[in-house]
């Protein structure tokens, strides 16, 4: 339990750090119009403009979907006569979807002010779909 609790921990740690990357990459942003953003990136799927203008875009990565395997186990027995007798359990075989979405603030002119992670899952190769994806 004591090593779970450990891994589970570390996996923590490390997607908090992961994450912090991938926003280290999007502050070359910062200052710049968010069409720069959206030309590198692809365009946001919600924006929201405030009364004195500044304005707030939430951009997604493209959902992507991965079959997990499951696995079967069996046990049982070999009798006398070589009839075999058991059961088998199979676990798992899910479906993992894997994204990154983030609000973009922008100030009256367009200009990011900052980038804010909302939903940051494993990538397909990192372990931060985020910094996988956001140019």
């Amino acid at each position: 339990m004591k090593k779970l609790i450990l891994i589970l921990a570390s996996l923590i740690l490390v997607s908090c750090t992961t994450t912090n990357d991938a926003m280290i990459k999007t502050s070359y942003y910062y200052g710049k119009s968010a069409d720069d953003f959206f030309r590198n990136n692809g365009l946001p799927f919600q924006a929201y403009r405030f009364d004195k203008g500044d304005r707030v875009y939430r951009w997604s990565s493209v959902v992507q979907s991965y079959a997990m395997p499951g696995f079967t186990t069996y046990s049982g027995s070999v009798g006398p006569f070589g009839q075999v007798s058991g059961s088998s359990t199979t676990t798992g075989g899910y479906t993992l979807n894997i994204q990154c979405v983030v609000d973009i603030y922008a100030d009256q002119n367009n200009n990011i002010t900052r980038i804010n992670p909302v939903i940051d899952t494993w990538g397909a190769w990192e372990t931060s779909r985020c910094n996988e994806t956001l140019k």
